[in-house]
């Protein structure tokens, strides 16, 4: 009999211990025994330094649901004494402080006279991460799914527009034979217009579709990136002409009409009218900036700038996503169908380059993207430029004469600069009216001032009064990105021999300059 006892206490014991999962024994709230299981799923050493611990001792002060662990554990063994086996999840914690998540089954068992609760422990970790991802999957399929209804609603309505315009006018230039002259040519222009667009919404369309099938082809070949970028100059500055309050601007990082690189023109250019695009459709008024700089001899880094309306940073991450488009008010109002930045991104990485950006809401946003490209008809002697080269200027030689121009804006006094540099002018620069008074006070060869109206701590107005004390005979030009006014500010503006309008005009530039100088 006795043998029997020590059998199946051995018979016990061997279960207790060999058990997959993690037993604590518990006398009240407090553990008496666990098996090995549960010294290594808890991370400790020893029975010993078990024995006389809580579960909440084991558990983070919360639990997911935010409630104490302490209240909902005894909550829990509380149960066993109205002979319930409750089966939950818990979240615990490593003797380290890592948490884990578990499965706990309790049941209750009387031994000599005592009531003592067996808790049975699994950990479900990788379950528990496993529904998680799919939860995650779930939400990202569901999120895709309403991204492209949407998508489908917003191109839906960007084809149905143009459509209607392009069939009514057409309908009415066809039936109304009374349509005055001037009439026509505008329903002309938005016919125009409007089949141009829906052009645009197609080819995204089927660059879309090349993208995904692995059909668009990357042509690299020699790119006159100075005539690349002057083009799209032209034509993005011909859309904003109309707008007195939106200025284009091009940056170039060699002056060099031969500069060229080997890489596929066309897709630069649409990445470039994608992004510049974008810039125009969101800035109202202040400026876009574009252009390019050299990372070294084998990398372009391009860029495109604005002051627009900006990205929210929650919308950051996903500005490249196709379908994205942020939720502000301000964006909605405005046709598109969020397929231009993915399909950028996507041929920035067909050209084995990166992408990227940053914003600001209400303040403007900077796109970036860079790409491997080799240098062709490049003269690593020519100083780098941030202005655009500078075409069609008459071989003139200034080089008698002294120039000084006064702008406090870099990009705007490099441009100047640049093409008053093809004449052999001397220059000199100042960054607002007083210091352009200092500099007038002390050199005494400055020839001619082309002085920009808008300027910090002394502005354009307020210089040629004293300028005219300091050096009455001097030419001075304004420049000025509006007429000059002979209203209001009459008497300072009848005090300047001419003006300049911003953007510049090279042919007027020179010739303006040059009428002044040769009367010197």
């Amino acid at each position: 009999m006795i043998e029997e006892k020590k059998y199946q206490t051995e018979f016990f014991k061997n279960i207790f211990e060999q058990s997959n999962e993690a037993i604590l024994i518990l006398e009240g709230e407090r553990i008496i025994h666990c098996n090995k299981q549960a010294i290594s799923l808890y991370g400790y050493s020893s029975v010993e330094e078990m024995i006389g611990l809580t579960p909440w001792d084991l558990s983070p002060e919360l639990q997911d649901n935010n409630e104490l662990s302490k209240k909902s554990g005894i909550h829990m063994i509380s149960k066993t004494t109205q002979f319930e086996n409750p089966v939950f999840e818990w979240v615990h914690h490593h003797k380290d402080g890592k948490l884990f998540y578990t499965e706990v089954s309790l049941s209750r068992f009387d031994y000599n006279n005592k009531a003592y609760t067996q808790a049975s422990i699994r950990d479900i970790s990788k379950r528990k991460e496993l529904q998680q991802q799919l939860l995650e999957a779930k939400e990202k399929a569901e999120e895709s799914t309403k991204l492209k209804t949407d998508f489908l609603a917003n191109m839906s309505h960007d084809i149905r527009n143009p459509l209607n315009a392009i069939l009514g006018f057409s309908k009415m230039l066809a039936e109304d034979v009374d349509i005055s002259i001037g009439d026509r040519k505008r329903f002309g222009t938005l016919i125009e217009s409007n089949g141009k667009n829906l052009l645009f919404l197609i080819n995204d369309i089927i660059d879309v579709s090349k993208i995904e099938a692995n059909q668009m082809q990357i042509e690299k070949r020699k790119v006159e990136l100075n005539s690349l970028m002057e083009e799209l100059f032209l034509s993005f500055n011909k859309q904003i002409n109309d707008s007195s309050k939106l200025r284009l601007k091009l940056n170039i990082a060699v002056d060099d009409p031969n500069f060229s690189i080997y890489s596929d023109p066309n897709r630069i250019k649409q990445i470039l009218s994608n992004l510049l695009s974008n810039a125009v459709k969101y800035t109202k008024q202040g400026s876009i900036e574009f252009g390019y700089t050299l990372e070294n001899k084998k990398t372009i880094q391009f860029f495109v700038k604005d002051t627009g309306i900006g990205i929210a940073q929650e919308h950051m991450d996903s500005i490249f996503d196709r379908f994205k488009r942020d939720n502000n008010p301000e964006v909605k109002k405005i046709m598109g169908t969020g397929l231009g930045l993915d399909i950028s991104s996507r041929l920035v990485e067909l050209l084995d380059g990166k992408i990227w950006a940053f914003s600001t809401l209400h303040k403007g946003s900077e796109f970036y993207f860079s790409i491997p490209a080799q240098l062709l008809n490049y003269n690593s002697t020519i100083k780098k430029q941030t202005a655009p080269r500078v075409g069609g200027v008459d071989a003139v030689d200034w080089s008698d004469f002294h120039i000084l121009i006064a702008d406090d804006d870099v990009i705007n006094y490099e441009l100047l600069r640049i093409i008053l540099s093809k004449t052999k002018v001397r220059t000199s620069k100042a960054v607002n009216g007083k210091e352009a008074l200092e500099l007038l006070e002390h050199d005494k060869s400055i020839d001619l001032m082309l002085l920009d109206i808008q300027m910090p701590i002394m502005n354009g107005y307020e210089a040629i009064k004293h300028i005219r004390k300091i050096k009455p005979e001097m030419p001075v030009i304004a420049q000025t990105a509006v007429s000059l006014d002979y209203g209001t500010d009459s008497g300072q503006a009848e005090m300047f021999d001419d003006f300049i309008s911003k953007p510049i005009d090279v042919k007027s530039l020179i010739s303006k300059v040059g009428f002044y100088l040769s009367k010197l």
